[in-house]
Formats: structure tokens, sequence, C-alpha cells
């Protein structure tokens, strides 16, 4: 539906949440929902509106990219905790959303991340302390090469 994309979208229409909680139970616009609407600045105000995209699960990935990976969406980690909590998309999470440096007010998110696949660092400094031995995946280790605050040393095959 172009209502998304060139009406929605737009700042004047963020004082109807309720035409937008209308069309994610419709359930028919929910990708172009996450990427064209709820990921502009002017509906931070409606968590409720990510929060019921989260409930549903048929845009999991595109909350992750196009939405909660915007700075305008930090003040909010509760949606990020919950997201984390599906488990189905966390490598989506890493690399689009807490290796974004505005995440940083919340490093205790990268605790929640569950992981099968796992490689090998031997060290890891987060703000002076090192943690020797861990075993993280690659797009966490990606994720903390990213971060300025973490710094990966000599990873392990």
């Amino acid at each position: 539906l172009e209502i998304t994309k060139y009406i929605l979208s737009q700042a004047h229409w963020k004082d109807h949440p309720e035409l937008v909680q209308n069309l994610i139970d419709k359930g028919s616009v929910d990708q172009k929902m996450a990427e064209f609407v709820l990921s502009k600045e002017h509906w931070k105000d409606h968590p409720e509106l990510v929060q019921s995209l989260i409930d549903k699960g048929s845009v999991d990935e595109q909350i992750a990219t196009y939405i909660l990976s915007k700075e305008h969406w930090v003040d909010h980690p509760e949606l990020l905790l919950n997201l984390i909590g599906k488990g189905s998309n966390n490598d989506v999470i890493a690399v689009h959303v807490l290796s974004q440096k505005y995440w940083k007010k919340h490093p205790e998110l990268l605790g929640y991340l569950n992981y099968e696949s796992k490689i090998k660092i031997k060290k890891v400094t987060f703000k002076g302390l090192k943690k020797k031995q861990s075993k993280v995946s690659y797009a966490e280790w990606r994720l903390l090469n990213t971060q300025p605050s973490f710094q990966c040393k000599e990873v392990l095959r």
C-alpha cells in the first residue's frame, strides 16, 4: 500500500497512531510499516506500535534493520530486549543495531544475545577489563570490533 510510503511516513500524521495500528492489525503492510513509517523520528513517541510488530513476529529482521537501528529509538531498550528475547535475528541485531555507537548506553544488552556458532577470542578488552578465553559468535566478534570501547585481540581458531 502506498499509504505507508507516501502518507503515514509524513510527520503531520504522527498524531494518528490508530491508523498505523489498524494497518498493523490488518497485517498486509508490516514490512513497509517498518521501513517507511516507524523508522521515522517523528514516530518515536509511539513505541507501542513497534511492540505490536515485535509481537506479530512477521518482520523481526526489518525491525532491527530499519527501526531499532535508528538513534531516536535508543531510549526504548525494552523493545530491543524483546526482539533479542525471540532469539531469531541476533546476527542482524548485532550488526545493524548494537554496532551503532549510540547503543553503547546499553552494554548490558550484549549479554542477552544467544549464539550457536561460536569462535574463541583469547582476550576481549572492555573499558580496561580483560576477559580471557571468551566464546562469542562471529557477528558478536564483528560487533565488538566496531565498538570504540571494545578491542578484540588474538582470535583463536
